[in-house]
């Protein structure tokens, strides 16, 4: 048994590691192609979304709350939680929704405005010649499958499942547990501050795009 999940391990390994070359890949034969000139950076956005960004900037500040505090008063109001949203339920739910909103935003600032810039302190914008196109699906690939080896190493190693089944605690699914997370897990998303030292490089734009289309996707 052991040896079948060494063996399944190794496999997944190496196909994530494959896919997380892929856009590295595409963009090179891209400029390769180009003959190395720049046409389109995401500095500048692609006509064609330019339009969309106040739209994506406005969901990725406030209008994903909104919209899932609405999808949870439809859910309440349609009985679906019925009498299984009790009182330590409830408290778990409204802990875990307000505090990653709280606390997680100067988390994120203080890591992005002053440990990055102490780490690496010559590369801020330095990909900003990426295309927006190769940095969007840069972005989208290395945060979902770094998200996913997060996720996975949570329900396969016993320490570091203490942690994540608070997930897994509620009797009822919905929007009333989406964010119910140990604050530990939270507060440690790998993906979180992959994507934070992409949008430093210099992938902003292509991070608000993915970060609102993908917050959609798994709700």
């Amino acid at each position: 048994m052991a040896t079948i999940q060494n063996s399944k391990l190794t496999r997944d390994l190496s196909i994530s590691l494959l896919l997380y070359t892929l856009p590295v890949l595409a963009i090179y034969l891209y400029f390769k192609l180009s003959n190395g000139v720049v046409s389109e950076s995401h500095i500048t956005l692609p006509s064609f979304l330019e339009f969309a960004k106040p739209a994506f900037t406005n969901i990725r500040t406030w209008g994903l709350t909104v919209f899932m505090l609405v999808l949870g008063i439809i859910e309440f109001s349609a009985g679906l939680y019925d009498d299984q949203w009790t009182g330590e339920e409830r408290k778990i739910d409204i802990i875990s929704f307000l505090a990653p909103k709280l606390i997680l935003p100067p988390v994120i600032a203080f890591f992005s405005l002053t440990v990055l810039p102490v780490l690496i302190p010559n590369l801020e914008n330095s990909l900003s010649w990426v295309p927006f196109w190769g940095g969007f699906f840069l972005i989208a690939i290395a945060d979902d499958l770094t998200q996913y080896w997060y996720h996975r190493l949570h329900h396969q190693v016993p320490f570091l499942w203490r942690f994540h089944r608070t997930h897994h605690s509620a009797p009822y699914m919905g929007m009333a547990m989406l964010s119910r997370q140990n604050f530990i897990y939270t507060i440690f998303f790998s993906q979180i501050y992959l994507t934070a030292t992409l949008t430093y490089l210099g992938l902003g734009l292509p991070a608000l795009f993915v970060l609102v289309l993908k917050s959609f996707i798994t709700l």
